[in-house]
């Protein structure tokens, strides 16, 4: 029920991921539950129970690999239908579609393959990590209480239970956002009647604003809003270079891009 109301309108592939991830917490804290239920509690220590890093590498991999690889096939549909919806706008007819696709790459685009393996092998530890600080800090605070074996299960199952679904779905979130907007991004390169493309905010109040609180870091999408830059060149985001919305090849900030709702719209000829 939590991870349901947590992926209420999400996309399929984030609700995917987002399931995916919550099972892997749901897991690992069953199988140190029943670790810890079988050891002394001289033995309970914080890293001998826990999985390896190779290990939590493996399953996060095993979930992420076919919810980026899809993202980014969504993203070459989604780059498609915006740059077919462009054409069709410069030709004045709103109906015609047929024939205004040329060049668009097929959706088994064979750059997915490495767009895949490039991600999974760079952020699959990083997620995998994360897992394992975040049971090390339950195990760490647990014994610093004195908690006896019972309430240390308890508090690692709550913990998969009430906080994982959320940690879940912001993995999810910046996993999808950023194969979706690649696969956007190979749409347009494909096609030569794109020629800039445009940063577009969700035009609400939870638009990152910028003025950072107490001299923290300043993440300002609306001044971005409207931004149109050559197809090839990055946007300019609070500073940072990125190519679209969710983009982290370029070295962005963390909060420049998690929780992202912004989107990227082609431009055609002179549109």
């Amino acid at each position: 029920e939590i991870w349901k109301r947590a992926t209420h309108g999400e996309s399929a592939p984030v609700s995917a991921l987002t399931l995916g991830m919550r099972q892997i917490y749901l897991t690992v804290a069953q199988d140190l539950a029943d670790k810890i239920g079988t050891a002394p509690p001289t033995e309970v220590t914080l890293d001998h129970h826990l999985p390896t890093a190779h290990e939590l590498r493996l399953m996060v991999a095993g979930v992420l690999t076919p919810q980026v690889s899809a993202a980014y096939h969504d993203g070459i549909e989604v780059g498609t239908r915006q740059i077919g919806s462009q054409v069709t706008k410069a030709l004045g007819d709103p109906e015609d579609l047929t024939g205004l696709e040329p060049g668009i790459p097929p959706i088994f685009d064979p750059n997915v393959a490495e767009f895949v393996r490039s991600q999974v092998a760079l952020y699959a530890p990083m997620i995998g990590q994360d897992i394992i600080d975040a049971f090390r800090e339950q195990l760490a605070e647990g014994l610093a209480l004195g908690e006896d074996i019972t309430t240390l299960q308890n508090r690692l199952m709550q913990f998969a239970d009430l906080q994982a679904p959320a940690r879940a779905l912001r993995v999810a979130r910046v996993e999808i956002a950023d194969a979706q907007g690649a696969g956007s991004m190979a749409a347009y390169n494909a096609n030569d009647q794109v020629q800039q493309k445009k940063w577009v905010t969700a035009h609400d109040s939870h638009v990152r604003p910028g003025g950072g609180p107490r001299g923290g870091p300043v993440f300002d999408h609306r001044a971005a809003d409207g931004q149109i830059v050559p197809k090839n060149q990055p946007f300019i985001v609070s500073g940072e270079r990125v190519m679209y919305p969710g983009d982290r090849s370029m070295g962005a900030s963390l909060g420049n891009f998690i929780n992202d709702r912004c989107q990227m719209v082609p431009i055609v000829g002179g549109l």
